[in-house]
């Protein structure tokens, strides 16, 4: 049962993170009438979400170092897995805190693409990590 518990956590982080995408693209777009008011907004909720992702991943890395032993994938691809995840905390947390000191932008900045790329190599280690858990499972 334990199992199956963490596998079904690892799905709801999973859905959730793709669902931030969506939420932070609406944000955008609402803050594109850049005027001071709005820009601080934007720095705050920018530096409110970093924050909350950097404890989200720390979370993620001591979730997945506890059941790295239930997941029956090789340990090159935990390591892979291991790097994915630091990618996106990386991404999540400093990269979000200095793209927060910019303004929104209608065209995508740079900085914003690279967070992204690093956000979805997490997200394909959280899929990889739930396929390894689950032929644990199915295994049993």
């Amino acid at each position: 049962m334990a199992l199956g518990n963490m596998i079904i956590g690892f799905w709801w982080i999973f859905l959730a993170s793709c669902g931030g995408f969506f939420l932070a693209e609406y944000r955008h777009q609402a803050f594109l009438a850049a005027t001071p008011e709005r820009l601080l907004q934007w720095w705050m909720v920018l530096q409110k979400s970093a924050h909350a992702h950097t404890n989200l991943f720390g979370m993620l890395h001591i979730l997945m170092a506890l059941t790295f032993p239930y997941s029956l994938v090789a340990s090159s691809v935990k390591v892979g897995q291991s790097v994915g995840l630091f990618l996106g905390s990386l991404s999540m947390s400093v990269l979000l805190v200095v793209r927060s000191y910019g303004v929104p932008e209608s065209v995508f900045h740079p900085l914003s693409v690279l967070i992204a790329m690093g956000l979805s190599c997490s997200l394909i280690a959280i899929v990889v990590h739930i396929v390894g858990l689950s032929l644990k499972w199915y295994r049993i």
